[in-house]
């Protein structure tokens, strides 16, 4: 029941961006369909309005598992926050229970009986506050973690091989063309897996993985056909390249941005900044235990292959695939690096159950490299930050530093020297203690609801469609009708003289005149909010639009 503690204040603004770089405003993206179901009443909204006739983001349509989780649970608890964010707690507790089958299936191999384990690792999921923060954000990264969660199951749980590479190809392929595109990852890693089964010298079980796997994979695609082509008459693969083709436009997804020339010192680069990235990422900065033990399992890394530990390469190859696609593609890494974190949990329990039966070791060097590591990211990630994600307080420094570092090399020492498990139990306990700190600060003491109020206020423009990218995340609490298209078709919406409003950021004027047109749009409301984003936008704000762009303001009139 720990676990339901975070749906208290689960209507408030989310944290700030430089904690743990999630947004409101991206809410209502990631849920398009859901929203367009509680909004128009069908997945996809009206495709011509005011004689406009207009397009389907792709990128909307991908996510269509966790946008039903979202509709039923908003069907069920109302257009407010409860509906439209209890399906990702939901969806975060069924992702804990196949995590712990999966560590219950360990210890069946080990024959352990005791409880310790689990209670480790429950332990870690109700104060972890990045997972605390992740599984009440309505965002496609819990519904990732979830097949991963499925897939670490299929693997560690079935005995037959052809069944296990075929589940494995085939939920795969659901989270690439079904939840999120960037899960191609999991493909990667089970390459990776195979290469590793041929350098064991286990060919028979490669090629086996590789038939079934391939079956599993061509399965999954049947399926998403159906869904692409009997909804949206489409395909998924066609669906899959136009994603791919938008991502080039985004430097937080691909290197080269339209072409553009550059050097190779500009790769080198940009490579070692999203190496750095990777490795600095939420995940690994706010638990520092786990991520340390995650190295310290590298050190043994000869031994495990003698032994042909495929549990542990298997959860290898899927990191190793993370961080290959994070240097190709980053994806706002930061935040997102959390789908890994099955496959981290279990390479640390299987470390832990070595380490008591004395099979792995950790000498005084090692942890003298893996402490110089997390210092490394401790400093990155406060004091040398990226570029809109400065921000750490005082009291957030102190959690962080003698709350979560100190208490890791306290806990490598232990576990080089051999100390008693009471100190190792300690500094964990130390550890949970200040992720339990950060959550108190920011989803209890310091807790806003700007945005909910910001959504009743909202209301009193009744049915009327609202034009703007960002609106359709603030559509809960009221009646207002979105239309998520480009801006390109917004334009042409306002040609039309039908529309009269316009949301965005308050803050951001000159932008708007220099994309639609001088004086096209004036702000005439502006809501306060508790937040800012990566490029340092806060408040945001209605913008009256007016017919000709070079119409002189009459306020009173």
């Amino acid at each position: 029941m720990l676990f339901f503690v975070r749906i208290i204040n689960i209507e408030a603004d989310i944290p700030q961006t430089y904690l743990v770089d999630y947004s409101s405003t991206d809410e209502g993206i990631y849920a398009n369909l859901a929203l367009n179901l509680q909004n128009w009443g069908t997945l996809m909204y009206p495709l011509k309005v005011s004689g406009i006739s207009l397009k389907h983001n792709p990128q909307i349509i991908l996510d269509i598992i966790g946008n039903l989780i979202v509709y039923i649970f908003m069907f069920i608890f109302g257009d407010n926050y409860y509906g439209f964010r209890l399906g990702v707690v939901f969806v975060a507790f069924l992702t804990i229970i196949f995590i712990f089958l999966s560590i219950r299936n360990l210890k069946k191999v080990y024959k352990i009986k005791n409880y310790y384990l689990e209670i480790f690792s429950l332990l870690f999921f109700n104060v972890s506050f990045i997972f605390y923060s992740a599984s009440r954000v309505v965002e496609p990264t819990i519904f990732r973690l979830f097949f991963s969660a499925i897939i670490l199951w299929i693997f560690v749980s079935m005995r037959t091989n052809s069944l296990k590479s075929f589940l494995i190809g085939f939920f795969t392929t659901i989270s690439i063309f079904l939840v999120y595109v960037n899960n191609t990852f999991l493909i990667l890693g089970v390459f990776i897996y195979i290469l590793i089964l041929f350098f064991m010298k286990q060919n028979k079980e490669a090629i086996e993985n590789i038939i079934y796997g391939t079956i599993g994979v061509v399965s999954g695609i049947l399926l998403s056909e159906i869904y692409y082509f009997g909804i949206w008459r489409t395909e998924a693969f066609k669906n899959l390249f136009e994603i791919i083709k938008s991502f080039n436009s985004n430097a937080n997804y691909t290197i080269v941005v339209e072409n553009t020339k550059i050097s190779y010192s500009f790769y080198l680069f940009t490579y070692i900044k999203r190496a750095i990235k990777f490795i600095s990422s939420n995940l690994f900065f706010y638990s520092l235990p786990i991520f340390s033990l995650m190295i310290a399992s590298l050190y043994n890394i000869k031994n495990f292959f003698k032994i042909k530990k495929r549990e542990y390469f298997f959860c290898l190859s899927m990191i190793i695939a993370l961080f290959i696609q994070t240097l190709v593609s980053e994806d706002f890494i930061n935040r997102k690096s959390i789908v890994l974190l099955p496959f981290i949990i279990f390479i640390c329990i299987e470390y832990l159950i070595l380490y008591q039966k004395k099979e792995v070791s950790l000498s005084l060097y090692n942890v003298g490299e893996i402490f110089f590591i997390i210092f490394c990211i401790v400093v990155q990630k406060i004091y040398l930050p990226f570029s809109g994600y400065a921000g750490f307080n005082t009291n957030d420094k102190v959690i962080m530093i003698f709350y979560i570092l100190f208490p890791t090399l306290i806990f490598l020492l232990s576990l080089s020297m051999r100390w008693s498990y009471r100190l190792l139990i300690s500094m964990f306990l130390v550890f949970s203690l200040g992720n339990l700190f950060f959550i108190h600060r920011y989803y209890f003491r310091n807790i806003y609801f700007y945005d909910k109020k910001m959504m009743q206020s909202l209301n009193k423009y009744g049915n009327k469609i609202i034009l703007g990218e960002y609106i359709n995340g603030y559509t809960l609490y009221n009646n207002v009708k979105t239309l998520p298209i480009t801006r390109e078709e917004t334009k042409k919406l306002m040609d039309t003289g039908d529309y009269y409003y316009y949301f965005d950021y308050s803050d951001v004027q000159s932008w708007l005149d220099f994309e639609f047109g001088r004086r096209r749009l004036k702000l005439v409301v502006e809501y306060p909010r508790s937040t800012f984003n990566q490029y340092g936008n806060s408040n945001m704000g209605i913008y009256r639009v007016w017919k000709e762009p070079e119409t002189i303001w009459y306020f009173r009139k």
